[in-house]
């Protein structure tokens, strides 16, 4: 739920992209005319077939909450005596796995109802522009983030 959350922001830009397509579209119909069968006319195929990609952003956008929380509940996160991984799963199955030299400073985000976020390492790489870039991996989303904590401090024999 936590994933959602944060694209809430796109989900109201959202809600704004698609009512101003959705007037727009009401208004060129209202000052159209009768419809015709033209293809390129002002009330033809051609016009109509202009407004599909802005409706499917602005519904991309609204749905956008829906498609992090289905994404997020397919991650799996696990600490083993030798390793942390994340596996995602869907049509295949992606699996990221960091032993202990790649960990890094461990950082807690932790909320109200103790659930959270915890960052144990990061990827560098460039982009395709060639700039550096760093990429926090992290467990999202987590209850009891402070135990998970702990568990793998107390794993890795990382000092708190």
């Amino acid at each position: 739920m936590r994933v959602a959350q944060s694209h809430l922001a796109l989900f109201l830009f959202g809600i704004i992209w698609t009512s101003f397509t959705v007037n727009f579209i009401h208004e060129w119909h209202q000052g159209a005319g009768p419809p015709t069968s033209s293809f390129w006319g002002f009330n033809g195929i051609a016009s109509e077939l202009f407004f599909i990609p802005f409706l499917l952003i602005g519904v991309g956008m609204l749905l956008s909450p829906l498609w992090a929380y289905f994404h997020a509940r397919r991650m799996v996160y696990a600490i083993t005596n030798n390793r942390i991984l994340i596996v995602q799963q869907g049509k295949t199955r992606r699996i990221e796995s960091y032993g202990r030299s790649e960990l890094g400073n461990i950082a807690r985000v932790e909320r109200p109802d103790k659930s959270g976020d915890l960052m144990f390492a990061q990827k560098h790489y460039k982009d395709s522009d060639g700039d550096q870039q760093t990429k926090d991996i992290k467990f999202v989303g987590i209850p009891q983030v402070q135990q998970v904590e702990t568990l793998l401090r107390e794993t890795f024999a990382v000092g708190a």
